[in-house]
């Protein structure tokens, strides 16, 4: 999947305007970030090394055979058995490049995984099929964007809430797995303004190739700025915005698995959910009236009230969702209708 990724994030970023694409490159998007040029510089030793090898070695073959060739009536001639001068050229020679590649190899590697003591963090979350970002101002970024400081060094401190993912940004050259159960972790320093993809390069079931998200540089002042307004967003947030800051801000993490229509997916159509409110809907034992303990047991406990034919795959949003954003999911479902017309599409978009 990185080689995937890796190749065709400058097609596939393009559709979304990110500035991976980089005309005056074939092989690879921008380079980003700090340390994106030693990665691209072992690459291209790496590659331009088998080139050459595969060139010389071909060639060599072919003039042997041609030169070598035994004639018609021909005995085979004396055998050697070893080259002292030859045996020692092909052994020193591939050691010492092997030698460079370590060195430069482990180089860059220990200058990815040794954060800088200044680095800014962000908690990340990952999740079928999203992720979640979390600043230490309590700004919690998820409906696929996330916002950076441009020249300097930023840390993502990572876990999984189900299987395992990996977080991938091509144009900064920098991935690491998610694991669940544990926490991982990568830095990076983004070189200038911008926006940039994020992939998820492990594949993580059904909506693996939907769980994306766009990394936008700011220059520093830009960036206090945005991440305190979002901080405060829920904070001054008016019961009447509710239902818009639900479809802004949380539905993104919803959406790879519930539509906004009648349609199933993974779960339930959320238009069908909203055709329940203070009704019973049937479950896979009983029935349960859609209300506001629904919804929020829903999300805090989702396998207590599981809909028939559903897999029942949802894992829990505890500790993941602040209460005021409880309250604005239920008042969204609330006032579905407002918000969302007969086909799923969003009302006045």
């Amino acid at each position: 999947m990185t080689l995937f990724h890796t190749f065709l994030s400058p097609i596939i970023t393009t559709a979304v305007h990110t500035n991976d694409r980089d005309p005056s490159s074939f092989w690879m998007p921008p380079q980003a970030s700090t340390i994106a040029e030693p990665v691209d510089q072992i690459f291209a030793f790496v590659y331009w090394l088998n080139v050459v090898c595969f060139v010389l070695i071909v060639a060599l073959m072919i003039f042997f055979a041609i030169k070598y060739r035994r004639a018609p009536g021909e005995r085979a001639g004396k055998m050697v058995n070893h080259h002292l001068p030859l045996e020692i050229t092909w052994t020193v020679i591939p050691l010492i490049i092997v030698t460079v590649l370590f060195w430069a190899g482990l180089k860059a590697y220990a200058d990815m995984t040794e954060v800088p003591k200044n680095a800014y963090e962000i908690q990340v979350t990952a999740q079928k099929w999203a992720w979640t970002f979390e600043h230490r101002n309590g700004a919690v970024e998820s409906n696929r964007e996330l916002h950076v400081p441009v020249g300097r060094p930023v840390k993502f401190t990572m876990s999984s809430r189900d299987v395992l993912h990996s977080m991938f940004i091509p144009s900064f050259r920098v991935k690491q797995d998610v694991v669940p159960g544990r926490y991982t972790s990568l830095w990076f320093e983004a070189k200038e303004t911008g926006s940039y993809q994020i992939f998820c390069a492990e594949y993580c079931g059904t909506d693996h190739a939907r769980m994306t998200a766009i990394v936008n540089v700011l220059p520093e002042e830009e960036f206090q700025a945005k991440i305190a307004d979002i901080a405060n967003e829920i904070k001054t947030l008016a019961i009447e915005d509710y239902p818009d800051y639900f479809l802004r801000r949380i539905y993104p993490r919803c959406e790879s698995c519930h539509t906004l229509d009648r349609s199933t997916n993974q779960g339930p159509g959320f238009a069908v959910t909203a055709g329940h409110w203070g009704t019973e809907r049937p479950l896979r034992t009983g029935t349960a009236v859609v209300d506001e303990n629904y919804i929020r047991e829903s999300m805090l406990n989702p396998q207590a009230k599981i809909v028939p034919d559903m897999p029942g795959t949802m894992t829990t949003f505890q500790g993941a969702i602040k209460e005021k954003e409880i309250l604005a999911s239920i008042e969204f479902f609330k006032r579905f209708s407002e918000y969302v017309d007969e086909n799923g599409q969003r009302i006045g978009q």
